[in-house]
């Protein structure tokens, strides 16, 4: 049964490979990449809990034939899974990174917007760095030099950090006085305020913002169920500083 299973987490896991690998993960608009890497992910995912499943079916309810031994956890399925949320992650963060630096916040300052070309010219060349690695290839064997380009892309990223906060603090500006807008371009540019020198370069929005947010639910009485999902996101992001 574990060779049977093997051959068809291989199936599955090829398959996703050879559907995202028809399309240029990082050079295609993320528009169209966002929805192929979701849709293996949760491939990945939904084999991986059937897999479980069915072991706790052949454990509990096959008779004469019940599964023996460790639990089953195809290993190449449960990496690529990974890969793809790492790979996801990255697109998103370029995403909204060039977002931020492409942004015209700051028309009568010419310097402020070359220095913003030059930095989403960074960004975007997001690919330069994992030249040479197929990042659909997922084995402990070649981990090490994925997880060395993430780090080099990571650390080219870090002198843009605070440049990226000024950016997203005048952007934001004109929402001080309205906490539902403004929660609402927090949440779109997640993965960015996750950054450890974002997240405490805005310390102080996130801040004014939660304040607004509990005033908001003790205004409304009974219908705080309507925002306390966010609010507790935003308090769950606070406490990560």
């Amino acid at each position: 049964m574990r060779h049977l299973l093997d051959i068809m987490s291989s199936t599955v896991g090829q398959s996703v490979q050879r559907e995202l690998r028809a399309i240029g993960i990082w050079e295609e608009g993320f528009a169209k990449v966002r929805p192929e890497l979701i849709s293996g992910l949760r491939l990945c995912e939904s084999w991986c809990k059937a897999c479980e499943e069915l072991i706790f079916l052949w454990k509990d309810n096959t008779e004469g034939r019940s599964w023996v031994g460790f639990d089953y956890k195809d290993e190449f399925v449960l990496l690529l899974g990974h890969r793809l949320q790492e790979i996801l992650t990255l697109r998103q963060t370029r995403e909204e990174l060039s977002r931020l630096l492409s942004g015209d916040f700051d028309t009568e300052n010419d310097q402020k917007q070359m220095q913003n070309a030059r930095s989403a010219t960074l960004v975007g060349s997001l690919g330069k760095y994992f030249a040479g690695i197929d990042p659909l290839l997922c084995s402990h064997h070649t981990d090490s030099a994925w997880h060395r380009a993430v780090e080099k892309y990571e650390k080219s990223l870090a002198p843009l950090d605070f440049q990226i906060a000024a950016n997203f603090r005048q952007m934001i500006s004109p929402l001080h006085e309205t906490p539902l807008p403004l929660l609402h371009e927090l949440r779109q540019f997640k993965h960015l305020l996750s950054r450890c020198n974002i997240r405490r370069a805005l310390v102080s929005e996130r801040e004014a913002l939660l304040h607004q947010l509990v005033d908001m639910i003790e205004n409304m009485g009974e219908n705080f169920h309507v925002l306390i999902h966010d609010a507790i996101w935003l308090c769950v992001l606070h406490v990560q500083i």
